[in-house]
C-alpha cells in the first residue's frame, strides 16, 4: 500500500470497527499546527476520546518521526498516538513508550500490537474545534453523500434481485448492528444522566439522616438530664457508667413494684389517681354521719 492507501484503510477500519469519525490529514488548527495522517473521536455521549495516527510505510520515515519527536506533538490534541504500519515493517520494542502500534496485514485487516498509554487531555485547544466544525464538518457531509449513494445502489440491487419489500427488510437487517450501537451510546448517556441523579440523592438523604441524627442525639441528652441520670454533656471516659444508670432506669421502670406496660409517665398518673380516690373513700368512711353530729 501507499501512504495514503494504508491512511484510507485505517480510516476505514476506524469507522466501521469501532464506530468512530474520523478526519484523514487534517490540519488541527492555523499554518503550522500538527497534521495527523488520521484523526479520530470516538462517537459517544458521555467521554469524549481523540487519538491521532501517524501512518508509516517505511522503516526510515519512522525512525525520522520517532527522533525529531515529532508525534507527541499530537498530545495536545489527543489522548494517544498510534503508530500504523503494514506487518513486519517495524516491531512494537521500537515504538516509544507512550506510544501505540497497529498493523495492516496483507489482507487489510487491522489489528492492535500495542495499546497508546492514554494521558488526561483537559481541554481541545478552540482552533481544533474551528477545524472540526469547518474542515470535518465539510468532510462528513462528503461521506455522507456518499454513504446515502452508496445505500440507494445496495437498496436498488436488493430490490431488483429479491423484490421491493424482501429487499427493504434485507437492506434493515444489514443497518442493525449501527443501530444498535446508535441505542448503546443513547443508553450510555441515559444512564450517566440517571447515576448523576441518584448520587445526587443519595447525599440528600445521607444529610438528612445525619441531621436526623444529630437531632436525636440532642433529644436522647436532653431526656438523660431531666430523669437524672446524666448531665446535658456526657464526659469522655464516663459512658460506661451513664449506661449502667441507665440499664438500671429501666429496670426500674419495667421491673418494680408496679410494672409499667406503656408509657411510664401516664401509668404513673393513673397510680396516683387511684391512689386519691381510694383515700376518698376511706375519708368518706370515717366522716360522721349526718344523725350522729346532732
Amino acid at each position: 500500500m501507499t501512504h495514503d492507501e494504508l491512511a484510507s484503510s485505517l480510516a476505514a477500519h476506524l469507522r466501521g470497527g469501532s464506530n468512530r469519525v474520523t478526519w484523514e490529514d487534517m490540519q488541527l488548527g492555523p499554518s503550522g499546527s500538527p497534521r495527523p495522517d488520521v484523526y479520530s473521536m470516538e462517537r459517544t455521549y458521555t467521554r469524549l476520546s481523540f487519538e491521532a495516527f501517524e501512518c508509516k510505510v517505511s522503516v526510515a520515515d519512522f525512525r525520522a518521526d520517532v527522533t525529531s519527536g515529532k508525534w507527541q506533538s499530537y498530545l495536545r490534541f489527543a489522548n494517544s498516538v498510534t503508530f500504523a504500519v503494514p506487518a513486519g515493517l517495524i516491531d512494537k520494542s521500537q515504538v516509544p513508550a507512550t506510544a501505540g502500534l497497529i498493523i495492516c496485514s496483507e489482507a487489510g485487516k487491522w489489528k492492535y500490537v500495542k495499546r497508546p498509554v492514554r494521558h488526561v487531555l483537559t481541554e481541545l485547544p478552540s482552533q481544533a474545534w474551528v477545524k472540526l466544525l469547518m474542515d470535518g464538518v465539510d468532510r462528513a457531509s462528503e461521506e455522507r453523500r456518499a454513504i446515502r449513494f452508496n445505500e440507494y445502489l445496495a437498496r436498488d440491487r436488493l430490490a431488483k434481485k429479491f423484490g421491493a419489500d424482501v429487499g427493504r427488510m434485507l437492506y434493515d437487517l444489514q443497518d442493525l448492528p449501527n443501530r444498535l450501537q446508535r441505542e448503546i451510546g443513547l443508553i450510555d448517556y441515559q444512564i450517566g444522566k440517571a447515576r448523576e441523579k441518584l448520587d445526587v440523592i443519595n447525599d440528600e438523604l445521607r444529610t438528612r439522616r445525619q441531621r436526623e441524627r444529630d437531632e436525636l442525639d440532642g433529644r436522647m441528652r436532653r431526656l438523660l438530664q431531666v430523669l437524672g441520670v446524666a448531665e446535658a454533656d456526657v464526659p469522655e471516659g464516663e459512658v460506661r457508667d451513664v449506661i449502667q444508670r441507665v440499664d438500671r432506669l429501666i429496670n426500674v421502670l419495667t421491673n418494680g413494684e408496679h410494672r409499667f406496660r406503656e408509657n411510664p409517665f401516664h401509668e404513673a398518673i393513673g397510680i396516683l389517681e387511684r391512689s386519691v380516690a381510694h383515700l376518698r373513700d376511706v375519708a368518706a368512711v370515717l366522716e360522721p354521719h349526718p344523725a350522729e353530729k346532732t
